[in-house]
């Protein structure tokens, strides 16, 4: 019986041993080749691929598709933009519509929120005076980009007379670009939809701020309404917060190829890179291979 439990023994050890070193990844031994390396924009380019890899992934070189930025989730250099347009219709009440910017805000949506720091930027933007979708022109949050989040708010302040009746704010068309310059334009939320709004009521719950997916809205009471002050608050935001390129998956295990095909539609030159991988579910290995690709206008 003896004999018998040492060889279990030995054929368990045998077993991790292989199994371990089943889970061992070796560097993919992986080659691409391409025939030319100048071409005319619409030229279908031809990389041929020879070895093993498990996986292989695309990156252009185009803007937003480059290996190098892959990892980057935020850059320096340029300029957070708000915009959106206004509407003011039976506006008689002076400032009654506020944009606020706070730092320190903790993000409790409650009475609490008046007690942080907010900084006034009204002054920076181009508000209605009754004309339906008045640009509010480029709003620049940049002194407001720092590793802590920043919130914005409008707030509405509807005073208790008969300047009050009816007054309605209607915001649309929002956007948020981290802006390099004209081609370098990063979207940090690009619609109303998408800017997660919470409001906060703190003065006569009968009248609040409404939302749809195209708008935030702010309508004021009839004369002698109660005093009205309600906030909307976008969501927390790095404002220098950028998604990072993306390639495309082009072969997986099950899904071996021996050549890609791609065609560049504009001029330029390119860094393209192609991530090769071999991977289990407890390491990967990678080898990245570049080509420099020359795209000349017809």
């Amino acid at each position: 019986m003896k004999p018998y439990f040492n060889l279990m023994i030995l054929l368990s050890v045998f077993s991790l041993i292989s199994c371990n070193h089943d889970l061992d990844v070796s560097t993919p031994n992986f080659e691409i080749s391409v025939q030319d390396k100048n071409f005319i924009v619409g030229d279908t380019v031809v990389f041929n691929f020879t070895g093993e890899a498990d996986y292989v992934t695309f990156y252009s070189g185009e803007t937003g598709h480059q290996n190098e930025f892959r990892d980057r989730i935020s850059l320096t250099g340029g300029a957070s933009i708000l915009q959106f347009t206004s509407y003011l219709q039976n506006g008689n009440q002076r400032d009654s519509l506020r944009l606020l910017v706070s730092t320190d805000f903790k993000g409790t949506i409650d009475s609490t929120l008046v007690n942080y720091h907010w900084v006034d930027i009204t002054d920076r933007a181009i508000l209605s005076t009754g004309i339906d979708n008045t640009p509010s022109g480029q709003i620049d949050l940049s002194a407001f980009i720092s590793e802590k989040p920043a919130y914005i708010a409008f707030k509405y302040v509807g005073k208790s007379n008969d300047l009050q009746p009816q007054e309605t704010w209607t915001i649309k068309n929002l956007s948020i670009n981290y802006k390099i310059d004209s081609l370098n334009v990063f979207p940090i939320v690009s619609s109303i939809g998408d800017a997660g709004f919470i409001s906060c009521d703190l003065k006569n719950p009968l009248k609040k701020w409404t939302q749809t997916a195209t708008q935030i809205q702010m309508a004021g009471g009839a004369a002698k309404t109660a005093d009205n002050i309600d906030w909307i608050i976008i969501k927390p935001l790095i404002l220098n917060q950028v998604t990072p390129d993306i390639g495309v998956a082009i072969m997986g295990i099950s899904s071996k190829i021996d050549h890609f095909n791609y065609v560049f539609l504009k001029s330029g030159t390119y860094d393209v890179a192609f991530v090769c991988t071999n991977a289990t579910v407890k390491e990967n290995k990678s080898i990245v291979k570049h080509f420099q690709i020359t795209v000349n206008a017809k």
